[in-house]
């Protein structure tokens, strides 16, 4: 005896609503996902990295803190590893 046409043994129901809810989910899925943009979405709930009103304000500060660093890098914290380095080959 063959089963009847559109008959599914795993869950039992109708192939073709089986396909509809399947299209019907993937459609609201991508309404979902094309409506609530990254970048729009995020900068709205408080992360300015994707605001691009922030972005002059984000690099002055990268550049204010990269030069602070480098100057106690190279004035401050160097020669005082140089110095100890001097100092245990003298010593050695």
């Amino acid at each position: 005896m063959n089963p009847p046409v559109g008959y599914n043994p795993i869950g039992g129901s109708n192939i073709k609503e089986d396909l509809k809810m399947y299209f019907l989910k993937n459609i609201l899925f991508l309404s979902i996902l094309v409506t609530n943009s990254g970048f729009a979405y995020a900068s709205e709930k408080g992360l300015p990295q994707l605001d691009l009103e922030t972005y002059p304000s984000l690099i002055f500060w990268s550049i204010i803190s990269l030069l602070i660093g480098y100057i106690l890098m190279a004035f401050i914290v160097t020669p005082s590893i140089q110095s100890i380095i001097n100092l245990s080959l003298i010593h050695i």
